[in-house]
């Protein structure tokens, strides 16, 4: 009789699936809901068209949400050049106060 041989074999995790996505989960690289992971996104190998950067679509770009603050130079309040501090408030109380009316 021959003696039984007992062999481990190691399984390699399965990289095409994925980790469960939880349900209010948006990917940062494509803007997809509860698709997948963004380590996972089709979006991570292309190039964005707004900013010009790779891994991310441009409809979920950051590269614009923070407003660019005016110039003293730039922008006149009421007739009068806005001072340093109130250049970057102008537009939100202009557009405010045009609202009101």
């Amino acid at each position: 009789m021959e003696p039984e041989t007992s062999y481990k074999t190691e399984v390699a995790p399965d990289r095409n699936k994925s980790s469960p996505v939880p349900k209010n989960y948006t990917c940062i690289r494509c803007g997809a809901k509860a698709k997948h992971l963004a380590k996972n996104c089709f979006a991570i190998k292309l190039t964005c068209k707004k900013c010009s950067k790779q891994g991310h679509l441009a409809k979920v770009c950051k590269s614009g949400l923070k407003a660019r603050r005016l110039e003293p130079s730039e922008h006149q309040c009421n007739g009068r050049k806005a001072r340093t501090g109130e250049a970057k408030y102008a537009r939100h109380f202009t557009a405010f106060a045009t609202s009101r009316k």
